[in-house]
This record gives structure tokens, C-alpha cells and sequence, in this order.
């Protein structure tokens, strides 16, 4: 896996920021491995209060291609510099300064956690709108002594990335209710991790429109499949993953024409 798509999932979530304010949240523990918890966000609604606590873990290092050698680095720093489009009325709150996230190597050191919070009031509708995140990261070699040290010479597209998403902000709140509670419909994404092919199973408890697609972690659309009308009971569905490389995936699986999407992660190996 590349732990730099790792990484952008992980930006994701801190899709705005107040450089001033810290949020009021306290990382959990529960969490160890690299990632964002939740995988996905609740939708917010036009002139309602509306408050989400994101909590993420950080990778500590990797191996790049240095000159077209395979070379170990360590992370040394995440940090946020900005976005653009965020829904009026939503701020977010690191809970470091400057949205910066400094990651400790020393030998009793645990895992690297962070969160966020998402609160405000909506002023303003957001139907399948862009949000982009622009961040970077600081990626060097460690000493016990002299403590993170930068690499110098790293390809800037490995040290600064953006990454693009929809967060919708509907007029009213009948907008979120779902057609089916989401535990009636049984979604199972297997194997995954994968090597090659995965499948996608559910149940749908009364017939309705199903259409799949498969993003990378840039937001781009790798895979999509407009199913239609799809009868009541239990589906199999083969997902073309054997020509993917290597990487972090969203399978979105989309009911009535949005009006209820259930999202999974998939790990291509």
C-alpha cells in the first residue's frame, strides 16, 4: 500500500480550520491503526447546528523512491495550509495550533492520534459541492539526539498534496433520512484487503435503483456501474479490482439516485 494515499485519506477530514481555536476534543484511544474515523461524514442542513468530532491516527514512516532507490524516512509533521469551498457557516478545529500535527519517534512513544471538530450553523445549501484541501507534510530521518531531521532533495509532489470531496449541506433535514436502516441492508465488502477480485454483497428489502462506483483517493472515478432497477433480496456483485493499483479505495454504492449512499474503504494490495 502506498503510504501516501494512506496520507490523503487521512486529510480528508480536516477540510477547514480555525488557526486561533482548538477544539474541545480529546483524541481516542480506541483507535491504532493509520486512518480516519470515522470513514465518513453525516450530512449537515441549511440553518441547523451541526457539530462532528473526526478522530485520526498517523502514520510514522515509509519508504519512497529517492533517486530511483527505495529509501526509509520518517514523518516528521502533518500540517493543513488550506481550503478552498467549504460551506458557509463551518469551521473546523484542530486540536494542535496552526492545524499542525508534530509526530513523535522518541522510544517510548505510543501512536500519533489527532482530531478535529466540525461545528457551525449552515447558512447555505450544498448539494455534490467540492471542498479541496491543500496540505503537507515533512518527511526526514530520525535521531534519538538531534530528533527529526528534513530530507532534502524529495519530489514536492510527495510533500504537498490536495485532495477534493463532497460534503453536503441539504435545505431541510428530511433531505438525510435514509430509505432503509443501513444494518437491513447487510453490506459486505470482501476480501479486503485484496489481491485481486472483491465482491459486494447486500440486501435490499424492498426493490429500488442501485448504481456502484469506485473512487481512488484523489476523488477520481475509477469504476463506475449504473445498475438500475434492482429487485428485493440478497446481491452479489463482482468488483473489477484485479487491474487497481495498489492503494486505499472508496466503493459507493448509491440507492434511488443518492438518496441514500453507503460508503466502504477498500484496501487494493
Amino acid at each position: 500500500m502506498n503510504p501516501f494515499r494512506l496520507l490523503t485519506m487521512m486529510a480528508l477530514v480536516v477540510f477547514g480550520f480555525s488557526s486561533q481555536t482548538f477544539a474541545q476534543c480529546t483524541p481516542d484511544s480506541q483507535y491504532t491503526d493509520p486512518g480516519l474515523y470515522p470513514d465518513t461524514l453525516p450530512q449537515a442542513f441549511l440553518n441547523q447546528p451541526y457539530s462532528h468530532t473526526v478522530h485520526f491516527v498517523f502514520l510514522k514512516d515509509t519508504i519512497v523512491d529517492f533517486n530511483g532507490f527505495p529509501l526509509a524516512a520518517d514523518f516528521c509533521s502533518y500540517k493543513v495550509d488550506s481550503i478552498v469551498g467549504l460551506p458557509d457557516g463551518l469551521t473546523i478545529s484542530p486540536n494542535t495550533p496552526d492545524s499542525t500535527w508534530t509526530i513523535d519517534h522518541s522510544e517510548n512513544a505510543g501512536v500519533d492520534r489527532g482530531c478535529v471538530v466540525i461545528s457551525g450553523t449552515p447558512t447555505s445549501s450544498a448539494v455534490n459541492d467540492s471542498v479541496t484541501v491543500y496540505f503537507s507534510f515533512v518527511a526526514g530521518s530520525y535521531d534519538p539526539t538531534t530528533g527529526c531531521t528534513p530530507l532534502d532533495g524529495l519530489p514536492a509532489d510527495l510533500l504537498s498534496q490536495s485532495q477534493s470531496f463532497e460534503f453536503i449541506v441539504g435545505e431541510d433535514s428530511t433531505v438525510g433520512i435514509d430509505l432503509f436502516p443501513e444494518a437491513d441492508l447487510q453490506v459486505s465488502l470482501y476480501p479486503n484487503p485484496t489481491q485481486g477480485a472483491a465482491f459486494l454483497s447486500y440486501q435490499l428489502p424492498e426493490a429500488v435503483t442501485v448504481d456502484l462506483s469506485i473512487l481512488d483517493i484523489t476523488g477520481r472515478t475509477v469504476f463506475a456501474q449504473a445498475g438500475g432497477m434492482q429487485s428485493m433480496g440478497e446481491h452479489r456483485i463482482s468488483l473489477p479490482t484485479a487491474q487497481l493499483p495498489s492503494g486505499i479505495y472508496l466503493v459507493n454504492m448509491s440507492l434511488e439516485q443518492g438518496s441514500q449512499m453507503i460508503t466502504r474503504k477498500l484496501i487494493v494490495k
